[in-house]
């Protein structure tokens, strides 16, 4: 009877284990891998040839709902001339695709708003701890005005 009793139990014990560790699974498959802070690299890259023509670091945060922060400083800039970038990121078809799209503000040594820089990315996750987009980067000036237009690359890893 003592044998039976303690086969019993550790047959619950063995299922209980093995129902949330599914469960576990099954939540770390529902979250998007995206989301976290990222340690990325930047690429200017030139529009038509594709060569990339400078490099300089950047931090991306992706949030649970959707939002994202993120800070960078483009070669010839200063971290006084503008704000960071805020925006949106969102789930594409296919399992590792994402798109996103960042706004941030303009001042010049004035202290006058100068206008707006939008960056729209297309990202790949490569792994759950790498990742890398292509983007357009739209310069507005304070009217709302496109200034122009550049392209971008980059990759980026995980922050842990």
């Amino acid at each position: 009877m003592k044998i039976s009793i303690m086969k019993s139990a550790l047959a619950f014990a063995l299922g209980a284990t093995l129902m949330v560790a599914a469960a576990q699974a099954s939540a770390e498959n529902a979250r998007p891998p995206i989301e976290g802070v990222w340690q990325v690299t930047r690429h200017g890259v030139n529009c038509q040839t594709g060569q990339q023509v400078n490099s300089f670091p950047a931090l991306m945060t992706f949030h649970k709902d959707g939002t994202i922060g993120s800070d960078a400083v483009a070669p010839g800039s200063t971290a006084a001339a503008g704000t960071a970038e805020h925006g949106l990121w969102q789930r594409e078809p296919g399992k590792e695709n994402y798109s996103f799209r960042l706004i941030s503000y303009g001042w010049d040594n004035a202290g006058i708003f100068g206008g707006s820089i939008e960056v729209t990315g297309s990202l790949r996750l490569l792994s759950r701890s790498r990742f890398a987009y292509d983007a357009t980067i739209e310069i507005f000036d304070a009217s709302g005005n496109l200034l122009a237009t550049h392209c971008g690359q980059a990759t980026a890893t995980r922050f842990e």
